[in-house]
């Protein structure tokens, strides 16, 4: 279960609307939906923080539903993380 599921799922379970958690939470009902429907894939950690605090559930849960979901699209090949680029050895800048 990623982030977006964890939410609307949290969010159901509350039996709140997308209004109620938008005047809970301080996030727009659009945002909302669109965060819970997948069109915004990242949102800001200020939105996820006011989302996550206002339907009880911590931020360390909000990461293990990412991680999860990250998991299963390394697996499937759909997703790879990218290598950290490395300083240059002789402390010159990046071009």
């Amino acid at each position: 279960m990623g982030l977006a599921e964890l939410i609307s799922v949290a969010r159901e379970l509350k039996g709140w609307t997308l209004r109620d958690l938008d005047k809970a939470s301080g996030v727009s009902h659009a945002m909302i939906s669109q965060i819970e429907t997948g069109k915004v894939r990242n949102p800001s950690f200020t939105t996820v923080v006011r989302l996550v605090d206002a339907l009880g559930i911590s931020l360390d849960r909000a990461a293990t539903a990412e991680r999860e979901k990250l998991k299963i699209l390394r697996k499937s090949g759909v997703w790879e993380p990218e290598e950290p680029s490395r300083a240059p050895e002789d402390g010159g800048s990046l071009p």
